[in-house]
This record gives C-alpha cells, structure tokens and sequence, in this order.
C-alpha cells in the first residue's frame, strides 16, 4: 500500500543492477548504451519478482498440493485444531506472500486488472489466516486501540523494524486491494472494500481461489515493458501465475457483491445523497430549524475551532480528546446533515460510536490511520461525486482533529507514508484552506474559495441561483445503490464469462448542475476538482471533474478512462513528476549533455504521445503547464534541489510555448496550451529562475489552490481551442 516508496525501493534496486551491468560492460570492453541498460535492468527486476512470486503460486496451486486439501478439509469440517492446522500456517503465508509479491510487480509494470487480482487473493489468505489462527478476525490488529491512534507496535511494523511477524494485519491487506482497485479505473470498488472492512465483513478464501483446476490454457511467456500495457486489455489471459481468476475481470471482487453488508453500505450512500437532496446546505436551509441555520459552520468557523484545539494555550493534550470535542462541536451545527454510521469511516472512538448506533458499534473495526487516508482520497478523487464527494468533505474536519500534523501520529506518517499523508495535507488545504482576502490577492477578485463552503454551501460566493454542486439535477434521479449494484454485478459476471469485451457501465456524476469538464493528470488535478468555469460565448458553468493518475510522468499517460473518450475535449495536467524526480536522473547518469536536452526531449515525447491520444479518440487536448512552486526556506538542506527543480520547470513550460504557441506551423493540430503560468508567478530575487509561486495561489507549497480556476478561465479563451466541442 506504500506505493510511493516501493517505487523508490524498486528503482533503487534496479539502479544497483544497471550500475552491475554498465562496470561488467567496462570490464570486458564491450560498448553498451547506458540507456537500454536501464531499460533492461529494470525489465530484469520485475521479471524476476515475478518468476519468483509464480514458483510459489504454481507449487501450491496443484490440487495434490497440501494447501488446497486443507482448505478443502477446512471448507468441509470447519476449522481444524492441532498440529495439522498448525503445519498449514506457514504455507498459506508463503502462499499470501507471493501473491503480494505478483501484485507489486504487475502494479509496477502497468498491467492493473491482473495486480489486483493478486492483491484480491492476497486479502483473501490474510482474513482466512487471521480468521482461523487467531481467536477473533480483529486479533491480527490487536495493537490498535479504539480511539483509532497508532500504538508503538503498529509503528514498528510499519516501518518493518518490530519483532518478527506473527500473521500479516489485515490492514495492510485490504488497503493494498483498495488502492489497487483505483489504480484499475474502479474507485468505487476500493471504497466498498475498505467500508466493508470497517463494518466487520468476512471474505471467503476456497480452494477454488488459489487452486489451477478451472484453468485454460495459459502461453507462458515473458513479460516486457513493450507488452506490458497490451496484456492490461487481455481478457482472456492471467499474468502467467496459471490461475483462472487472473486478468479475467477488468477489477477483481476480493468480497461477495450479494453480502447484506454491502446493500446496507450502498443504501447508506443513497441515504445519504437523499439528506442533501432534501437540505440543500444553502442560506435558505428549508429542512434545519433557525437554529442550526445560524451555526451551519463554514471552513473558515472548523479553522477557527482547530486552532482552538490545537493551540499553545490550549489544555487539550490528546489526540482523542481533539476528536471528541470535534464530534460535538460538529453534531451540533451540522446535526441536519447526518452521516450513517457505518459510513463515519473517521469515527474510531468506542464513545462516539456507542452514541451513534450501539447495536454494531461493537461489530465495528477501528480503521489505521493510513486506511483513513486512502479512503479519504479515494472518495474525493473518484469521478462519482455527489454521495463520495461530500462524504470525504464530511470527514476533513474530524481528521483534522484525530490526526494533527505536529502530532506523533502525524510525524510518524509523513515519514513512513509520505504519499498518503502529502494528499491528506493538500485535501486539507483545499478543503478548509483559508481563504486570501482580495487586498492580499494577485488580482481583482482572485482568491481560493475553500470546497467545504461549495459543498454546503456556506458562502455567500458560492450558493447563487446556481447553487453549485447543490442543485438538483436530472442525475440524481438515479440512486447510487443501483449504479453500484450494476457495477459489482457486471465485474463478478465477467469472471464466468467468455466474452473477451466485458460491458462495465459507465460512471454515473451524480448531483451535479452541470456537464462535466474531464480533467486527467497527476495530483495537480485535484486544485481543479468540483469548481466550475464559465465557457465562452454561453456563459455556461461547468463543474470540473477529475480522474487522478497517481504517479503518473508525462510519458506514462493513457486514455483508459471510460468516461473520459466519450467527451470532445479533455484536460490533461502532466509534467510536474518529470521536472521533480525523472529527470535529474537522466543527467546524473549522462545520458544527456545537459539537462535542457533532457527537458526537450522529455516535452517532444510528451506532445507526440498526448497528439497520438487526441487522434485516436478524435479529441481537443488541453494541456496545462507546470505550476512553480512556492517560496521555500533555505534552511533545511534543501536548496540546491530545489534551484534545479525550479529551472527544470521554467524550461518545461518554455518548451511547451515554443512547440504550441509560438511556432509558425501548427504541429499538434488538436492541442492546445493552457498558458496562465506566468500569471502565477510573483518575482523573487533569490530564486534561480527570478520568481516563485504567488500566495495567493498557493495551496501546500507544491501544488495551486482553487484560485487558479479563474485563470484557466481566461486561457480557454485565448488558447485558440474550438469552445463548441465541451
């Protein structure tokens, strides 16, 4: 679930090999281009991993194996104590390791459907492990307490460095499936998954799961980074592994779609969606008495009440302490708008949770920190809006208390799950993030409106006759449960199908008042998520709604979104990833004279890629340029970097001027450059480059707030893209 630093392990590993080769190369003086060894070596990693990872799976698939015949025995008699139970202890961990060694390394070469069927199985072994070794399926996560903070155990398993491990805990399990499942295009899928772990579900792990007896016949063949991203379309073919689940639906259930326990959380979301419907969180709050009008909070009122918390003259001491005034600081002024409580996902204090609904507050899993985190993420960059959008706004409040930056959890998760917690503190901030008084802006009017205040509509800015992502639409008449429910349905009936083009239903934005504006990219995309523009000459608004890439550079982007290619002009946000990790490297090890050769070379790629895209599926592409970040202090060791990441960028976007805007002939007929970049800038006479990032766009240092919207406004006007084709 760490994937930013199983990234870095993986490359770090794939460096030691290439260096291996090129000295090897030197020795024997053999001429080798430095650039295929990289190539190379990392091809060489991954097929390793995953020869490795499908021994083990192979050995135990057999039907004569032991593995199967005890879950066989186990099926049929119940659980089995003794010395026969205990022999299959250590085989079923083998076996769930593999199966998490197959899913990283087909996550890391791009083939999604196949990765999170391992981590599907892998979750799968985990619960029947910590189900029938354990006295209780929660055991396994005996060291986290029900106020839901990281106990010093857990950190030291984190981190690898506790003592040996007994079972794997089965949060680490489900997050990797859940992540995994966003990765493979199906957000909702990871959602249900992690509220289904929090309400206590139990998933069945057969002999039919891990076993080869209903396989077809498989071509073993070696996986290479030039067949990679075909195999990912391959419907009818696994990874090699030999098993028949693999690769079979485009985002392996791990969990019964037809469980009680998955209608009760789908109804949940609708019940929810139909208490907005019927609040309409605007000034005119028909639903809610006077009373709770008046104290319907803004972002800028939950800052104010953090502070309050969190403060040097504060006597609150405890993160669970925060929490619990928090809940009732929020019960009381948004006690119109309540949440079930099977989807208060934030909610891990045994008070509370006996409050809400103490019939299942027993039932119910306190959830790690890092599982928090993803799931906020999931539901806030899942193109479903509506019922996840305002759920994971719900939660920023309630976080912000658990989970403080200055706290020791919060210390111990930057540094262990840097990628989780750097998008916690960017939803943060773009949620409740306080607003720049225009006297402070760059311009007239331009300020960052903070996503809590669109959501309830508790700016004055925000709820016109519009209403924003409030009003009533012809969507909503569609309830989520139904979507979802054909959604799970159609993934568990491509597992039995032979149809080598499953038909997965598109993704239904539910309350939305406008056509959506797709928006695809890296994390830069979220500053545009859920606002709206005007599109000239209609004065039309349009929400934006993103689909967010993790971890994806510039020549890594493909157009797999389903909604996305159906629409006839898209938003793409790429680069920033190059400019701060990809790039340096390729100067470091001389594979070009410099880095502006680096950098051209980078963007031609990037253009001819993107101008393929736009072909394809007969698109305009709108691309925005790389934001500067903002000014940082030089104290902490960090400048040089930074100096060089700053250059990189201005010659990034220099680039992307040159090839779209200022050359006579119009190479890429059908991209277009959103060029606002220079308006973001204020000057600096220490920076490299003579500016940095202005405040007032500022969000968390690296990326833009919402103020940048109106900008991006502007430029669609004068980009020269055809404003009919939204």
């Amino acid at each position: 679930m760490n994937y930013a630093e199983d990234r870095l392990d993986r490359r770090a590993r794939a460096s030691s090999a290439c260096s291996f080769a090129i000295n090897r190369s030197s020795s024997v003086e053999v001429g080798v281009n430095e650039t295929t060894s990289t190539k190379l070596s990392t091809s060489q990693e991954l097929e390793h991993d995953l020869n490795q990872a499908h021994s083990v799976i192979r050995r135990h698939s057999a039907q004569s194996s032991p593995c199967i015949q005890f879950l066989h025995r186990q099926t049929n008699e119940g659980n089995i104590s003794g010395n026969d139970s205990c022999s299959q202890r250590s085989t079923l961990e083998e076996l769930m390791d593999a199966h998490q060694l197959a899913g990283r390394t087909l996550r890391d070469r791009g083939s999604n459907r196949q990765a999170v069927f391992h981590f599907g199985v892998a979750w799968k072994i985990c619960h029947r492990l910590n189900s029938h070794f354990l006295p209780s399926p929660d055991d396994c996560d005996s060291n986290y307490d029900r106020s839901g903070m990281l106990s010093e155990e857990q950190r030291d398993d984190a981190c690898d460095t506790g003592p040996a491990r007994i079972i794997c805990p089965e949060w680490k399990a489900v997050g990797d499936y859940a992540q995994m499942a966003e990765f493979a295009g199906f957000p909702e899928v990871g959602v249900i998954a992690l509220l289904y772990y929090r309400a206590g579900g139990s998933i069945q792990c057969c002999a039919s799961d891990i076993s080869d007896s209903f396989c077809w016949p498989i071509q073993q063949h070696r996986i290479d980074n030039e067949i990679a991203h075909d195999q990912v379309e391959c419907t009818d073919s696994g990874c090699g592994c030999g098993l028949a689940g693999c690769g079979r639906s485009p985002c392996y259930l791990a969990f019964s779609s037809s469980s009680a326990l998955v209608d009760h959380i789908l109804q949940a979301f609708d019940a929810l969606s139909l208490t907005f419907k019927r609040v309409k969180a605007t000034k005119n709050i028909a639903s809610c008495s006077k009373e709770s009008q008046k104290a319907l909070p803004s972002a800028l009122d939950i800052l104010n009440q953090i502070s309050l918390m969190s403060g040097k003259t504060s006597s609150v001491r405890t993160n669970k302490d925060r929490f619990l005034i928090m809940y009732h600081y929020m019960s009381e002024r948004m006690d119109c708008l309540k949440v079930p409580s099977i989807l208060q996902f934030w909610n891990t204090c045994a008070e509370t949770l006996n409050a809400t609904n103490p019939s299942v507050s027993d039932t119910f899993r306190s959830m790690h920190s890092v599982l928090l985190l993803l799931l906020l993420k999931l539901l806030y960059s899942s193109p479903v809006s509506g019922p996840f959008f305002r759920l994971a706004c719900h939660s920023i409040p309630y976080l912000s208390a658990l989970l403080p930056t200055s706290s020791t959890e919060g210390r111990f998760l930057a540094k262990h799950y840097k990628s989780h917690w750097a998008y916690y503190i960017f939803m943060r901030a773009l949620v409740l993030g306080e607003r720049i008084k225009k006297k402070q802006s760059s311009g007239s009017g331009v300020y960052h409106i903070p996503v809590w205040d669109i959501c309830f509509g508790s700016d004055a800015c925000t709820t016109s006759t519009d209403a924003r992502l409030n009003s009533t639409g012809k969507r909503e008449d569609h309830a989520f449960s139904i979507y979802a429910r054909d959604l799970l349905d159609q993934l568990t009936n491509t597992i039995t199908s032979d149809s080598s083009s499953p038909s997965v239903p598109s993704v239904l934005s539910f309350d939305l008042p406008h056509p959506p504006i797709y928006v695809l990219g890296d994390s830069h995309v979220l500053s545009l998520a859920w606002q709206s523009v005007c599109i000239s000459p209609f004065f039309q608004f349009q929400a934006i709604l993103e689909r967010l890439l993790r971890g994806k550079s510039s020549n890594q982007l493909q157009m797999k979104n389903q909604q996305a290619h159906t629409k006839q002009t898209v938003i793409i946000s790429a680069g920033e990833i190059d400019c701060r990790e990809g790039i340096g490297g390729s100067l470091l090890q001389g594979y070009y004279e410099n880095c502006n050769d680096a950098v051209e070379q980078t963007v031609i790629q990037y253009l001819n890629s993107v101008s393929l895209l736009a072909k394809e599926f007969h698109l305009q592409i709108l691309l925005m340029p790389v934001a500067p970040h903002a000014y940082r202090s030089e104290k902490n060791g960090k400048a040089l970097g930074r100096a060089k990441r700053r250059e990189t960028m201005h010659l990034w976007n220099e680039i992307l001027r040159e090839e779209l805007c200022r050359s006579n002939s119009r190479k890429y007929s059908n991209l277009f450059l959103l060029d606002f970049e220079e308006r973001l800038r204020i000057n600096d006479p220490q920076s490299p480059v003579g500016y940095v990032l202005h405040p007032s766009y500022n969000a968390d240092y690296t990326h833009v707030n919402s103020a940048v919207v109106r900008l991006l406004q502007e430029s669609l006007h004068e980009c020269g893209c055809d404003l009919n084709l939204f």
